[in-house]
This record gives C-alpha cells, sequence and structure tokens, in this order.
C-alpha cells in the first residue's frame, strides 16, 4: 500500500467486477496464472450473481466473511433459464452476451463456505454465490484458459445481462480498498474471532 508503483500497477488490472464484486489482481504470469482477491463488500448487498462457469480451472479460498455457494447443472427439470454465452474483448475493456436458447438448472449443491475453506473447480461447473451479507474476502488463483468464452444462466423473467464496461481503479481507490480489508482481516485474526480451517472442496 506504500509502494506508488506496485499499486498503480495493481489498479490499473483490477475493478469492480459485474457480477458483484471487486476483482483485484495481484500477481499473474500470463497466460498461465493470475493471483487475485475478490472482494465483497456490504454497501453492495443489492447485486445478483447468475449462475454462470468460467473459462479456466480454479482453486479458491476464504479469508474473510463466507460465501453461500450453490452448484448446478443442466437438467430436464430444475428452475428455467435463459442461457448466454460471454465473451470479453480486452482491447474494449467490456464484456458481450449472446443468446443460446432457453433450459433448465437444478441445484446440485448447497453449501456455505467459511474461512479456511478452500476449494478447487473445473471450468465447466456452473455455480453462484449467495452475494455476502458481510465484508468477505477470497483469494482466487485463476488458472490458464481452456477456452475464449463461459456462460451465464439467468432466471426466467430476469432482464438479460447488458453489455457491461470495466473501469480499473485509481490508486487512492485501491488503497482504500485494501485499507479496509486489512483492518477486517486484522479483526479476523484476533482471538475471539478465528475460526478453525474447514473442509477442502474439489468440484
Amino acid at each position: 500500500m506504500a509502494d506508488d508503483k506496485t499499486l498503480a500497477e495493481i489498479a490499473e488490472n483490477s475493478y469492480e467486477h459485474v457480477l458483484g464484486f471487486d476483482k483485484i489482481v495481484v500477481l499473474s504470469k500470463p497466460p498461465f496464472w493470475r493471483l487475485r482477491l475478490h472482494v465483497w463488500w456490504p454497501s453492495r448487498v443489492g447485486s445478483r450473481e447468475h449462475p454462470h462457469n468460467h473459462r479456466y480451472a480454479s482453486h479458491s479460498v476464504v479469508v474473510v466473511g463466507k460465501l453461500h455457494t450453490y452448484i448446478h447443472a443442466i437438467g430436464a427439470s430444475g428452475n428455467a433459464v435463459t442461457h448466454y454465452r460471454e465473451e470479453s474483448a480486452p482491447a474494449e475493456n467490456r464484456w458481450t452476451f449472446s443468446l443460446i436458447g432457453a433450459t433448465c438448472l437444478e441445484t446440485a449443491m448447497d453449501v456455505v463456505l467459511l474461512p479456511g475453506t478452500n476449494y478447487s473447480m473445473s471450468p465447466n461447473v456452473i455455480h453462484h454465490v449467495e452475494v455476502p451479507q458481510e465484508l468477505t474476502v477470497t483469494l482466487f488463483l485463476e488458472l490458464q484458459r481452456a477456452r475464449d468464452w463461459s456462460e451465464v444462466f439467468v432466471h426466467a423473467g430476469d432482464p438479460p445481462p447488458a453489455p457491461h464496461s470495466q473501469r480499473a481503479f485509481t490508486k487512492s481507490e485501491l488503497r482504500l480498498r485494501l485499507s479496509r480489508i486489512r483492518d477486517a482481516f486484522e479483526y479476523s485474526c484476533e482471538p475471539e474471532s478465528m475460526h478453525s480451517p474447514t473442509e477442502s472442496y474439489r468440484i
């Protein structure tokens, strides 16, 4: 936080994600991996995450707060959803969505992940998290891309996802966010606030 050069480099690749969390890229080695913080702030409780999968396999650990995570599978029954393909154009710094059609999603797993819980996920796993009611931070390792697109599933009756632009944080915006995360982490490490590590998942 005291190193302006490093802070500027991290801010340049970090932004408020369309799915409702801050995406802070801490370290990267293209095209092999990127290590980042995902941060959900209580002030953004109104946002909602659609079920989706990723372009890559990933590993994640919950650092502060907790994640209520749902795993889904496409099936003949379940919740009616509209299926979209999501692509991003790095040169344009924006996401775009293409309509695939109607389908159904069945919930296969529903779990609350506490601090210390780590999990691994393949690119094809459809999942979403319930927006946390408290500050929640995960450390997320994105591995090499398996493809150039991902899938998003919107509940029937909800509006379709719209193209969304990315705006990188300024140094001052990132410094403020990191300060708040540090304060929350220091509090969570006090003896009365400690959680024992829980289970690991490979999905």
